[in-house]
């Protein structure tokens, strides 16, 4: 069976290399904006990195299933992320229902929102235009990420419930996919992305 330790690199694995990296690398040639690039182009691929994030980090901090509470689990991962957000509970679940659903069901944006390079907050609202910049955004969800698992890995007494959650989150994820309940290796990740 394996370790407390084993199951933390894992999923830090999993999350850091698969996804987080992925999207620090579109970050990287999205923030330069060569029109010649085609991954200069990639906002709405670095966004929907960045808000799988909430809905993920929600259950594995509260060990429970989002299961049919999908946009609750969201505005709460989000709150936790942007702990000093501007943006009112409302603002919060429009970003749910109309970007991040948006982009999981029809792969597109079901709202006003407007990509900019030049921002300096991942989400800004002004009027009825959402202004997204998703590189701050996989910044901001990397921050958070790092600060997570290295509480995860706090032997102080006071993180033993964010371990226990994590573990039932963990457990519950890896049975479902596994069910010998072994980590199993993944992919290895692609050259110079480690």
């Amino acid at each position: 069976m394996p370790t407390l330790d084993e199951k933390i690199n894992s999923f830090e694995e999993q999350i850091s290399i698969r996804h987080l990296r992925i999207g620090e690398v579109l970050s990287e040639r999205f923030l330069v904006g060569d029109p010649n690039d085609e991954l200069s182009h990639s906002a709405f691929v670095i966004l929907g990195i960045g808000l799988s994030y909430f809905e993920m980090i929600e259950q594995f901090v509260t060990g429970n299933d989002s299961d049919r509470r999908s946009g609750h689990f969201f505005e709460e991962g989000f709150k936790r992320v942007y702990v000093a957000t501007c943006l009112s509970p409302d603002d919060i679940s429009r970003i749910y229902r109309r970007h991040r659903s948006g982009l999981f069901h029809t792969a597109m944006s079901k709202d006003l929102c407007s990509i900019d390079r030049s921002k300096m907050k991942a989400f800004e609202i002004q009027g009825d235009v959402l202004y997204i910049n998703p590189a701050v955004l996989i910044q901001d969800v990397r921050l958070h990420f790092d600060q997570y698992c290295r509480d995860l890995r706090d032997p102080d007494p006071s993180k033993d419930l964010l371990r226990q959650n994590f573990l039932k989150t963990f457990d519950r994820l890896s049975s479902a996919a596994n069910p010998q309940g072994t980590i199993v290796p993944g992919t290895t990740p692609p050259p110079g992305l480690v």
